[in-house]
């Protein structure tokens, strides 16, 4: 594993626990990717790679004019149980009580 993927990791370990913890609350922009490696005197690029780790979790939808941050009920089981260098090993969504009703009956 290459340092940029390490920074990568370490970033994205941050930033979700930010969200978890509600500094980024739902459909709150992040700050740009600039900022961002600014912040963690990182390449754009391990940014970059941080923020996809993060899409993949479900936290985040990125698109042309930035990241957003979704709403935590509709992400990956892995945010709340390892960390980000483990999202190619879990990739279990979350159910909502309805979902569930859904597939019993």
């Amino acid at each position: 594993m290459s340092s940029n993927n390490t920074i990568s990791h370490e970033i994205a370990d941050i930033l979700r626990d930010e969200i978890l913890r509600q500094r980024y609350r739902s459909g709150d922009r992040l700050p740009s990717e600039r900022d961002l490696a600014a912040r963690f005197d990182a390449s754009r690029g391990a940014v970059r790679e941080a923020l996809s780790q993060l899409e993949q979790l479900g936290l985040i939808h990125t698109q042309p004019a930035g990241a957003r941050v979704q709403g935590v009920n509709s992400a990956s089981l892995a945010v709340l149980v390892v960390p980000s260098w483990h999202l190619m090993i879990i990739q279990t969504r979350f159910l909502s009580i309805n979902s569930c009703r859904r597939l019993v009956y």
